[in-house]
């Protein structure tokens, strides 16, 4: 397997096994990631005793926290060592006894795959759980793997009488996401295309510095900068309405704004993004047991691995990163139900047409 793609199949595979834990506890916080690993392990083995499982190995064996990352927005990134550790954690039983034990303030979330919805209604309301299960109900997903959803561009930005805009949706699974980026989904009973949403360079909201190492809360810069107009205010302030007079922040021309994706030094920092996340280069989230789930985007080379050789990197070969702060085709293609770790998703083939017998050959000498 090239080790572009072994990459991105370690990285789709990680997330699988990962959840965020928010806390405002700062005594957690403070902790180095190996005292916040040994806290997480002793609440998983007080969860283990609470719910009367020490004694019954069939009930945990196999749960493992393998480490934690602290993120830059304060959170913590634990792993564990599969996706079905994760699905037990965050089990409803066993998350309140486990945050009990961690800490009385923190909340856990599993790390979703994320797609656009385009040209979704703007009449549907992506804050509303009920709204959510409608759409699995309508689309034929399981129910609550639809983890969250929220429009991309912020609703008082649009334009007057605007009846579509594009939605982000955080998918539970590669499974799920990838079923939905083949078939499409139903909201608010419109038939709508589904993409995978890349992995785009990161955008400092105070600077405005595109591919940014640090988000606007740990900026250096002592001004703010406008994305708008390159002015030393904030961007909300602006007072800069006609496209033609923006002037961008980072590559100092006229014309465009900071986040605009034209921007030439916009797509330097895409081109290096997409060089360290080979999984931008793939259509689906790729799985180790669906070939098809490798097919290359349009300006990408399509090549498929070879599934039969090594098994991915170890842990922290490639540490996980944050989340970008911003930023499809319907068909027959079928899959399978979207349980991990490895469900029977593959693509429905037609079985391939029986060849037709040769003729028989003339006998030569005929009665």
């Amino acid at each position: 397997m090239a080790a572009s793609h072994n990459k991105a199949l370690y990285r789709t595979n990680l997330r699988s096994r990962q959840v965020v834990i928010d806390t405002d506890d700062e005594s957690t916080r403070d902790l180095s990631e190996k005292e916040i690993t040994a806290k997480a392990r002793l609440a998983l083995d007080a969860t283990f005793e609470r719910l009367g499982y020490e004694h019954d190995p069939d009930q945990h064996d196999g749960i493992k926290i393998l480490g934690a990352t602290k993120l830059k927005n304060g959170g913590i990134l634990l792993e564990l060592n599969t996706p079905d550790a994760v699905g037990f954690l965050t089990d409803d039983e066993t998350l309140t006894e486990f945050l009990a034990a961690f800490s009385g303030h923190a909340t856990i979330k599993t790390r979703g795959f994320q797609c656009i919805a385009e040209f979704v209604p703007t009449s549907f309301s992506p804050s509303t759980p009920s709204a959510l299960r409608a759409v699995e109900s309508d689309s034929r997903l399981q129910s609550n793997t639809i983890l969250k959803a929220r429009w991309i561009k912020p609703v008082e930005r649009r334009s007057p009488g605007q009846k579509v805009a594009h939605l982000f949706l955080d998918f539970d699974s590669p499974y799920t996401a990838n079923r939905a980026i083949d078939n499409g989904i139903f909201i608010e009973n419109k038939k709508v295309n589904v993409r995978k949403a890349k992995i785009e360079p990161r955008r400092c909201l105070k600077c405005q510095v595109i591919g940014a190492r640090h988000i606007a809360n740990a900026c250096s810069s002592p001004n703010d900068v406008c994305g708008y107009c390159r002015g030393k205010h904030r961007t909300a302030e602006c007072k800069v309405s006609d496209p033609t007079d923006y002037r961008c922040a980072n590559c100092k021309q006229s014309g465009h704004a900071a986040w605009d994706k034209t921007c030439p030094e916009y797509k330097k920092q895409a081109q290096l993004l997409d060089e360290r996340c080979p999984e931008n280069k793939f259509r689906l989230f790729p799985s180790d047991d669906d070939p098809l789930s490798w097919e290359c985007l349009d300006n990408h080379t399509s090549t498929l691995p070879d599934l039969g050789s090594a098994p991915p990197p170890p842990f922290a070969e490639w540490p996980p990163e944050l989340e970008p702060d911003e930023p499809p085709a319907d068909g027959p293609i079928a899959r399978g139900r979207n349980t991990l770790p490895h469900p029977p998703h593959s693509r429905a083939r037609a079985p391939a047409p029986t060849p037709a017998p040769a003729p028989p050959t003339p006998d030569p000498h005929p009665i």
